[in-house]
């Protein structure tokens, strides 16, 4: 409820609070959501009318893992627009359970939408890009080390095997070092980055590596520019968010590499450290403290 009077002033809440309050005991939550939110639209529906011209320049999709190895699809659409999807998908699941398909309804409906969505005609013969980092032993079957699928996060080893054997699924795999744990360095004499090496950049970094950013990776960047000669290679990249990208450019940041690592100042006089997340064949790093895992990273690293 909160958030349908967010926006309201505290007489108004007052108002909307004495309106659905006395009816609280016999609605559901998403009742008493529903009540709020048209409470508030009589009292000041201006104000909403213009909330909801803005927030459709908001509108998205995402992912984000489940579990099982699943991952929810997410998209913040205008109401109309999410409604009249949402519709299709009832109207292709009502179609499909007359005609005697034996799935059900809500199976009928992530399909239809995996389909309409790719351009396949049967949800399981999508064809896709996997990038799939793992070592030799997960590979073959003689380890249980955890894989990492891109823009997912790990998977088990026995997932990533069944990944590769797919028929419809391209696989770029990409193996760890067996001492340092690193992926395969690579260099270019360009300026920009080659798309092989800026996605590889992108699969050791995950997310932007700016200090206490989570945000995903925008631009693949030189940590030491090209002006002050900087080269375009693995070591020198960096994946960095929108917001970092252009803030590393302000006066008084500047970025080094390390031992591995990307070391940020700041105009303040700070220092940060960066380091990617932990590569793959170092598994027992999930079992220590953060403290433990820096250090034997480093000890990996030389």
């Amino acid at each position: 409820m909160w958030q349908a009077t967010a926006t309201l002033s505290r007489i108004d809440r007052a108002l909307v609070d004495s309106q659905v309050g006395p009816r609280l005991h016999s609605l559901s939550a998403r009742q008493a959501g529903a009540a709020a939110r048209a409470a508030a639209y009589r009292l000041d529906p201006r104000a909403i009318v213009e909330r909801a011209a803005l927030a459709a320049a908001d509108r998205r999709v995402w992912v984000r893992p489940a579990l099982d190895c699943m991952a929810y699809v997410t998209a913040l659409l205008p109401v109309a627009q999410g409604v009249a999807v949402f519709a299709a998908l009832t109207r292709a699941a009502d179609s499909a359970r007359a005609g005697g398909d034996s799935r059900s309804r809500g199976q009928v409906m992530a399909d239809a939408l995996v389909t309409r969505v790719t351009g396949q005609a049967q949800a399981d013969d999508v064809p896709v890009m996997v990038n799939l980092v793992m070592t030799d032993a997960a590979l073959l079957g003689g380890s249980d080390e955890v894989a990492r699928v891109a823009k997912y996060g790990p998977v088990p080893s026995g997932v990533a095997r069944l990944l590769t054997t797919t028929g419809r699924a391209w696989v770029r795999r990409l193996y760890v070092h067996p001492s340092t744990g690193e992926l395969v360095a690579m260099e270019a004499r360009a300026r920009r980055f080659p798309p092989a090496l800026a996605e590889l950049v992108r699969l050791r970094d995950q997310q932007c590596r700016a200090p206490y950013c989570d945000a995903p990776i925008r631009h693949i960047d030189h940590v030491i520019p090209v002006r002050s000669g900087g080269r375009t290679t693995y070591r020198n990249a960096q994946g960095l968010c929108d917001r970092h990208n252009q803030v590393k450019e302000e006066p008084g940041f500047c970025a080094s590499v390390a031992r591995g690592d990307v070391e940020f100042a700041t105009p303040t006089g700070h220092r940060y450290r960066s380091h990617p997340p932990p590569p793959l064949g170092l598994g027992s790093d999930l079992e220590l403290s953060p403290v433990e895992a820096r250090v034997r990273r480093l000890l990996h690293t030389g």
